[in-house]
């Protein structure tokens, strides 16, 4: 009868979900806990060796001192599983050791301060630090050059890192301009309404055009005792 079908379609669709849920219940859990390896503190460190080339040496050493960081003065409160995301950056940048443990207790000493987000704050310390620019030179004069240009600025850290991401900075250090320079420079224009990224692609490509100028603008340049 038809009702005899419908009970019977119906239950071959219920056998089926049920067959269903079966296969996919063990791939949405290795899924599951891949996420969530990622959130922690192992998943973050080992996306350092994976990521950003680290030994798994280094690994081991640098998660023991993070251990040990967090529960110090030198992670400013700052969460294991935070320390080693942010440090992933540090680590891809190049920074081993000891270096790379200085500059992330200052980055995390910065974003506890100011309430920024650790790994902003570490990814635009490491930019300026990476290109060694005048106004650079240690991890607390950067971070103090850093705060400074977004505290006079229109933006937040997320956008002066968005505007660092650019390549001014190598730029400016070609030209002669120091990060002082280059934060007054964003400040300006900022405050102008200009955004900071679309200020900082301005910029660079201002400072690549005082390294081959043209006839008239060297010129204008050695006028102002500048030789291109």
């Amino acid at each position: 009868s038809a009702k005899a079908t419908a009970t019977s379609i119906t239950a071959g669709a219920m056998t089926a979900a049920g067959s269903l849920k079966k296969m996919l219940t063990p791939v949405l859990a290795i899924g599951a806990a891949a996420t969530y390896l990622g959130f922690t503190f192992e998943g973050a460190m080992q996306r350092v060796r994976t990521g950003a080339g680290a030994s798994q040496g280094e690994v081991d050493r640098m998660s023991k001192a993070i251990l040990e960081m967090a529960h110090t003065a030198a992670g400013a409160g700052q969460s294991p599983v935070k320390l080693a995301q942010a440090l992933y950056y540090l680590e891809s940048a190049g920074y081993r050791g000891e270096k790379a443990l200085k500059m992330l207790s200052a980055a995390a000493v910065n974003a506890s301060t100011t309430g920024a987000d650790l790994t902003e704050v570490t990814k635009t310390l490491a930019a300026a630090r990476k290109v060694d620019i005048a106004g650079a030179e240690t991890e607390t004069k950067a971070m103090g050059t850093l705060n400074a240009i977004v505290g006079a600025g229109m933006m937040n850290l997320g956008d002066l890192t968005g505007a660092l991401s650019t390549g001014i900075l190598p730029a400016a250090k070609a030209v002669g301009i120091t990060l002082p320079q280059v934060g007054a420079a964003l400040d300006t224009m900022t405050i102008a309404g200009v955004p900071a990224q679309q200020a900082a692609t301005k910029l660079t490509a201002t400072f690549l055009r005082m390294l081959s100028p043209t006839g008239a603008a060297a010129k204008g340049l050695k006028a102002l005792g500048i030789n291109s």
